[in-house]
């Protein structure tokens, strides 16, 4: 197993992965930390935290285009095999439950 370290919005993650994975999971989370960047110039997200989920969103709706064989709007967009897509739900998962663990210390702090 591997261990690397992923910057995603300006936030450094460290992760494990397959052997010789590193470069792959690492380009995954350039496309997430792009797609985090794209939407937080907008200023769609009020939060980091809601920041996440949007990209989330935005990630789990060109998955699903991708399933349903609907073409990308985006010609720029990137597509992904079916090994990527469960790499990139793997990394989707991890910012969930990072997003729940961040979601889990605001409301201690409220409380």
């Amino acid at each position: 197993m591997a261990e690397i370290k992923l910057n995603i919005n300006g936030r450094q993650y460290d992760m494990a992965c397959d052997d010789g994975q590193e470069a792959r999971v690492e380009a995954l989370a350039a496309y997430i930390d792009r797609k985090m960047k794209h939407i937080s110039s907008s200023g769609a997200a009020h939060s980091e935290n809601h920041l996440f989920m949007l990209v989330s969103l935005l990630l789990a709706d060109e998955l699903f285009d991708l399933k349903e064989g609907i073409a990308p709007q985006n010609t720029n967009s990137e597509t992904l095999s079916a090994e990527d897509e469960e790499r990139l739900k793997s990394v989707i998962t991890h910012l969930k439950q990072r997003l729940d663990s961040l979601d889990e210390k605001v409301r201690g702090m409220a409380a």
